[in-house]
């Protein structure tokens, strides 16, 4: 009964201190505020317009609290406010806070955030805080997230951070080598379309590690969408010959604990001659380092990565997730080097990838020829003390000198290599032998299970050379994958709903009924251009005459040309139209089925 009189009491209270107008209780929620920054503004400089604009990004970080956005139009912004009021000007870095978004891109008109530019180039922060073009006394973080949930970064680029800190006590020294770009510690937020381009690394003392040049997360689970990872450097950079983890990103570590711990998410980003120095087994990672935890790569482009190990990635002591990702040209810069593309020391799955071409390297001087075999084990993938899964991916022209063009393993037991198509990967030591084929090695281990791959099949893809993965009409990949389940395996995750471009997987991509999912990144879906294709194919192959591929292609164009103007009902009249022809010139014939069936896909599709 007293607890019921309180609750009626304080009630009674909070009712009379509303009709006196006085405040029903502490700590009122405050509406969302929206701050604005153009260094050009001429205002007031308050913030509270565009045309009052603060004309620094550091003064709205300092005024804006959680539920509040800040927007930062086009401009180069740099870092004035140290971490932790060190006298040290190079310690300066935009802090974010808990449940404040910045979004750049802006020209300093806009009313809507949907106006604004989705190039991330015009909004730029830069850790060049000193000397123009003098890296030595940049900032060593240029973004820095410590304990920050909830927080949004969308729609810039960040570069010119250098992470090199030779003084102060160990632990700064450690934290001002890491994370020059974006250093993110027991966080959880949200980035979206930035760039992180040209952000170095290096260690305090030689043999060191440094890590992260483009972004590092410890103990956090930041959700990476549609960013670009560019030329960032991690260890060796200034003569320290520090080892490097990670040239474009670092993840170690888990956020939260169990049942809810999370792992950094990073989906639809590219990764494009990021480097890590190393020769230690345990480091490398041109594009990516995976420490602990099990972090999720979905989408993701690998290009022209280079480290001592692991061109592209190192997995270490992690459970990573890799779907849906091209790995293209990357490779390692010692001669003892492991895994072109990447070097897996967990148990790492690895589904509906594409990898070509890795494991080159274009010497810098000696004899020709200069563009060669330069990885020793691993042209695509070594396995090293952990196997994992590998399933659906295509490894085309990959290349060793010792063993494995494709793939390595140098495990003690177990692991699956499923559904994979290999076409192509060599091993090659110029001036010992000719170029022989070399698709995997090191198999015969206890508990590994090898089953259903494709060996010297071409994946008939459109233009690898010019960076097209997806794959031709007639590939031998489409509907060749696993789905979840092949005999005792099952894929221990989700399968993902669509594929490198976000098409839909799985897709019926042969037409027989019998949907499945393809073989490498991309997952074909039944086109015009692919019809078109198949249609000439059977002028070629003396099926069917010229005249009546003029009249069906005739169809096709009309179709595309109704796509083009985004009519889709003349699209698929035009192709009702062309199995209406089908069925009179060919009647009820196997080739006509073929086609009308190939037709029908694609008017499922539009």
């Amino acid at each position: 009964m007293r607890r019921f009189a309180f609750v009626v009491g304080t009630a009674a209270v909070l009712a009379l201190m509303l009709a006196i107008g006085g405040p029903a209780y502490a700590g009122t929620v405050q509406k969302p505020v929206t701050y604005y920054v153009n260094d050009d503004a001429a205002g007031v400089n308050d913030g509270t317009s565009w045309k009052n604009a603060f004309t620094d990004l550091q003064s709205a970080l300092a005024v804006a609290v959680a539920g509040d956005s800040v927007w930062v139009a086009a401009g180069t912004y740099k870092p004035s406010v140290s971490l932790d009021g060190s006298a040290d000007a190079r310690t300066a870095a935009f802090s974010l806070k808990s449940g404040v978004a910045l979004y750049g891109g802006f020209v300093g008109v806009e009313r809507q955030l949907a106006q604004r530019s989705p190039d991330p180039a015009l909004t730029v922060l830069s850790g060049d805080i000193g000397v123009a073009g003098d890296a030595t006394d940049n900032s060593y973080h240029v973004v820095y997230a410590s304990e920050v949930t909830g927080a949004v970064f969308d729609g810039f680029t960040v570069t010119a951070g250098q992470g090199d800190r030779f003084t102060g006590a160990w632990e700064l020294r450690q934290r001002d080598s890491r994370g020059a770009g974006m250093y993110n510690y027991a966080s959880a937020l949200t980035v979206a379309d930035c760039v992180f381009s040209d952000n170095r690394v290096d260690g305090v003392t030689t043999f060191s590690i440094a890590a992260g040049g483009g972004m590092y997360n410890e103990q956090s689970a930041p959700v990476v969408t549609n960013c670009a990872f560019r030329s960032n450097w991690a260890g060796g950079a200034f003569g320290t010959l520090s080892w490097g983890q990670g040239g474009g990103m670092y993840n170690s570590g888990t956020y939260g604990s169990y049942p809810d711990e999370s792992w950094p998410s990073i989906s639809g980003c590219t990764f494009d001659e990021n480097f890590a120095y190393c020769r230690d087994i345990g480091d490398g990672g041109g594009g990516m380092f995976n420490d602990t935890g099990s972090a999720t790569i979905d989408g993701c482009t690998f290009t022209q990565n280079s480290a001592g190990h692991g061109g592209a990635m190192v997995n270490y002591l992690t459970e990573a997730v890799i779907t849906n990702c091209v790995f293209v040209a990357n490779f390692t810069t010692y001669s003892g080097g492991r895994g072109g593309a990447i070097f897996n020391m967990a148990v790492t799955d690895i589904l509906n990838c594409t990898f070509y071409k890795n494991g080159w390297r274009l010497m810098p001087s000696g004899p020709e020829p200069r563009f060669r075999p330069y990885t020793q084990t691993g042209g695509a993938i070594n396995c090293y003390r952990a196997a994992g899964t590998i399933t659906n991916c295509i490894f085309s022209d990959n290349a060793v000198r010792s063993e494995g063009g494709g793939v390595a393993y140098n495990v003690p037991r177990g692991g699956t290599l499923t559904n994979c198509l290999f076409f192509n990967n060599i091993r090659w030591q110029p001036n010992y032998d000719a170029p022989e084929i070399s698709h995997v090695s090191g198999v015969s281990f206890p508990g590994f299970t090898e089953l259903d791959n494709l060996y010297d099949v071409d994946p008939l893809l459109a233009s690898p050379v010019a960076g097209d993965f997806h794959l031709q009409y007639d590939s031998p990949c489409i509907d060749a994958g696993e789905t979840l389940k092949h005999g005792n395996l099952i894929w221990p995750w989700t399968l993902p709903v669509v594929d490198f471009d976000g098409d839909k997987r799985i897709v019926d991509g042969d037409c027989d009924g019998a949907p499945m999912a393809d073989i490498g990144a991309d997952e074909y879906v039944p086109d015009l251009p692919g019809l078109r294709a198949f249609i000439t194919a059977l002028v070629d192959d003396g099926v069917i005459d010229a005249t009546l591929a003029d009249t069906l292609l005739a169809h096709v164009d009309a179709a595309s040309e109704a796509l083009a103007r985004d009519d889709d009902a003349a699209a698929i009249a035009a192709l009702k139209d062309l199995i209406a022809d089908v069925k009179k010139y060919l009647g009820a014939t196997e080739t006509a089925l073929l086609i009308e069936t190939r037709a029908s896909a694609v008017s499922e599709e539009i």
